[in-house]
């Protein structure tokens, strides 16, 4: 692992000296120079690459620049080339959202030989994962971080991309203001062990409407060294809104899965609803609780 860290550092410093009097401008140029070399620097195979990758859309045939095939359905990737230095400002990022609806891609990067602009697709709009990166400054630590985390090959395919997109709250993310007061205590061999909440990273939130969200909880703990196979469905509360008034809010919890390994006490606004979920039993599944929230 400690190898491959290295190669890849090494790598990366040694396409960022890349420049349009290396590459040349054209398009080509900077897909086949170096687009395609830094994909498989990430772990990418020439054969995983589909180029020109077309669907028909309103009888016009709509070509992508390069699709990475053999990805989870879910964790798709696209990448559109522009010649060096050309603009990837509203037109470009509009098409390219435009392709990410059309085959359900995850994740969407724009890339001009200069410039790395890097989206999430939420199934409306194109998010941006970070600031864009400059080509020469590839290499330097958040930029790195960035490209290793979402594009490497070993990340799309385990799936470990998610966990990074959950760190980046850009999954299906709300605002602070939405969120709600609950948590999650888990206890290990009789004895209180984490406390899991909302707002923190062990937790996805998912807004299905304006008045229901799902919180996804994971119950492992990094700690302990669980946190490549974090899954975020150990502990899933659907919360409703059932009456609002000036002053306080009525909300329906439901227990929706609880496949936990450990049994989990839920908490609401420092109110304990439930106790000793799960612990590979799913014992109180389809359960609810009416709990209130004083508004301030």
């Amino acid at each position: 692992m400690r190898e491959n860290i290295f190669r890849v550092i090494s790598d990366l410093e040694g396409l960022a000296l890349l420049e349009r009097s290396i590459v040349g401008t054209s398009e080509n140029n900077v897909k086949i120079k170096m687009v395609i070399p830094l994909l498989q620097i990430l772990g990418h195979k020439i054969y995983d690459l589909d180029f020109e990758y077309g669907y028909e859309l309103d009888a016009k045939k709509e070509r992508i620049d390069i699709f990475i095939r053999n990805l989870l359905y879910d964790n798709r990737v696209i990448i559109e080339t522009k010649s060096f230095g050309t603009s990837m400002g509203r037109d470009e990022e509009k098409q390219l959202a435009n392709y990410a609806k059309h085959v359900n891609a995850l994740l969407a990067f724009l890339m001009n030989g200069d410039e790395i602009k890097s989206y999430v697709y939420t199934g409306k709009k194109l998010e941006p994962l970070g600031p864009p990166i400059k080509w020469r400054e590839m290499n330097n630590i958040e930029n790195r971080k960035l490209l290793t985390n979402f594009l490497s090959r070993e990340n799309l395919t385990s799936g470990k991309v998610r966990n990074f997109l959950q760190q980046r709250h850009f999954q299906n993310r709300i605002t602070s203001s939405e969120l709600l007061p609950l948590k999650i205590h888990t206890n290990v061999d009789g004895k209180k062990g984490a406390i899991h909440e909302a707002t923190g990273r062990y937790c996805i939130i998912e807004k299905i409407d304006e008045e229901t969200y799902r919180y996804c909880f994971e119950d492992s703990d990094e700690e302990i060294g669980d946190f490549k196979g974090w899954s975020f469905d150990d502990l899933i509360v659907k919360t409703k809104v059932l009456e609002k008034t000036t002053d306080t809010i009525k909300i329906e919890l439901t227990i929706e899965k609880c496949k936990c390994k450990y049994a989990n006490d839920l908490w609401f606004n420092g109110i304990k609803v439930l106790e000793k979920i799960g612990a590979n039993r799913e014992n109180h599944k389809n359960e609810k609780r009416v709990v209130s929230l004083e508004i301030k």
